[in-house]
């Protein structure tokens, strides 16, 4: 595997991970506002409008979190292939 492969990879991964940052923060936030109703109410927020962001960003950092997965692993790989090279 060329070494070109594990630079995009560290780089795809340290560029995701403020994303996986930023988008952790609003599922943690709306999951909680979606689990305990009465934070909600006491914060005066909506929950039909939590709910909805909560179903859209889940999207974006399910495939944030499968791209960072993924740029892991080779991360992971490049090392032990290089050995048996």
């Amino acid at each position: 595997m060329p070494s070109r492969y594990f630079v995009l990879a560290k780089r795809l991964h340290r560029a995701l991970i403020p994303i996986i940052v930023i988008l952790t923060l609003i599922m943690v936030w709306t999951g909680l506002m979606l689990k305990y109703p009465n934070l909600a109410l006491s914060l005066k927020v909506d929950l039909l409008t939590v709910r909805f962001l909560h179903s859209q960003f889940s999207i974006y950092f399910a495939l944030a979190l499968i791209v960072m997965m993924l740029s892991g692993l080779v991360m992971y790989l490049f090392p032990l292939l290089r050995k048996k090279e």
